[in-house]
């Protein structure tokens, strides 16, 4: 079970973060941050933090707004990893849905990563952004400045729409929700009730914040959305600024998601049943190119843009790759192979 430990939300009409400890408040938008404790294997050795950040708020996955299941998101596949490892480990969870537009996202994020890279026991910083988190894991390493945050901070971008995500621009998942409708049973009362049905299912999930819209094209967002949007960020996500923060730190690097031949029978097996409209998006919205809710050109789209970083990781799992033991221990492999890395400049 994890302990939430800070709540910070966005001032739309001032522009500023404020901490709240009032639980009411903590409902809704906000950035919350999520604390699983320590896996203890030498007690005289430093901590090695490992942080995941997802998009998504604190409502969705406690019922009390203090604390939060070590299964939610697949947290209890980490705990186990890193119990099994050698170093010690302290392992947080980021929610991150907010009013606030995803660049001062990055500066707070980076704020935050900064203030635990300069404890003195602190040995590396392990950042993994996932999905819209991961563009801003790419955004923010140019806000990490001190030399302590870039010596020990790793930093993996992981299932993330460099060139935007459909499912993210209400218009655009419409007109796509559409044609595949009249394409099957064509243009009448049947099919409008259908598409209404399905939008009205994705305005239910759909957050209709800058955490959501902030990755959609302009064309995706309806007028009375414009007020939770900023194309800038996805725009200039590719700008120089960005690309050297990245080389600074020890480690950078790009992880994507694609659903494989396998990955419906392990997911399965691991019981992730929710998990099925991944498999039903990749095929009708992505045409099997995908992890369900990204496709897998824009994830790669990074290789394009930043050619001088090694080439993109793909690993066959849904969107949700920490859900499933498999596709996590793959991940986070990576993840402890790099905690001895040295930096080396690409630039």
């Amino acid at each position: 079970m994890g302990n939430v430990r800070h709540v910070f939300k966005w001032d739309i009409k001032k522009g500023i973060w404020t901490e709240t400890s009032e639980k009411d408040a903590r409902k809704g938008k906000a950035l919350t941050l999520v604390d699983f404790g320590n896996i203890i294997h030498d007690k005289n050795k430093g901590l090695n933090y490992i942080i995941i950040a997802d998009g998504c708020r604190l409502d969705n996955h406690s019922r009390d707004g203090e604390t939060v299941d070590a299964d939610k998101i697949g947290i209890t596949n980490v705990i186990n990893y890193f119990e099994k490892r050698n170093q010690n480990y302290r392992i947080g969870l980021w929610l991150v849905d907010q009013d606030a537009p995803l660049k001062e996202q990055s500066r707070m994020t980076a704020s935050l990563i900064s203030s635990i890279a300069e404890k003195e026991y602190t040995i590396t910083v392990n950042f993994i952004g996932l999905s819209k988190c991961g563009l801003i894991a790419f955004d923010m390493a140019k806000y990490l400045v001190s030399p302590e945050a870039r010596s020990k901070t790793r930093i993996y971008s992981v299932s993330a729409p460099y060139k935007g995500a459909l499912v993210a621009g209400p218009l655009l998942f419409q007109e796509q929700v559409s044609k595949l409708v009249t394409a099957r049973i064509g243009q009448n009362a049947m099919s409008k009730k259908v598409v209404d049905e399905i939008m009205h299912y994705y305005y239910d999930k759909h957050s209709c914040s800058h955490m959501e819209l902030d990755i959609s094209l302009p064309e995706g967002i309806p007028k009375g959305f414009l007020n939770y949007y900023d194309s800038s960020f996805l725009e200039n996500i590719f700008q120089e600024r960005n690309i050297v923060g990245s080389n600074r730190v020890v480690h950078f690097e790009n992880i994507c998601t694609k659903i494989g031949d396998d990955t419906f029978k392990e997911t399965m097996r691991a019981g992730n049943f929710d998990e099925l409209g991944m498999f039903i998006l990749d095929k009708l919205i992505y045409g099997g190119s995908s992890d369900g809710l990204v496709s897998l050109e824009s994830q790669q789209e990074f290789d394009s843009r930043v050619p001088k970083m090694p080439k993109s990781r793909i690993i066959t799992s849904t969107h949700h790759i920490l859900k499933t033991p498999v596709y996590a221990n793959q991940l986070l492999e990576v993840v402890d192979d790099n905690m001895e890395a040295k930096r080396l400049s690409l630039m």
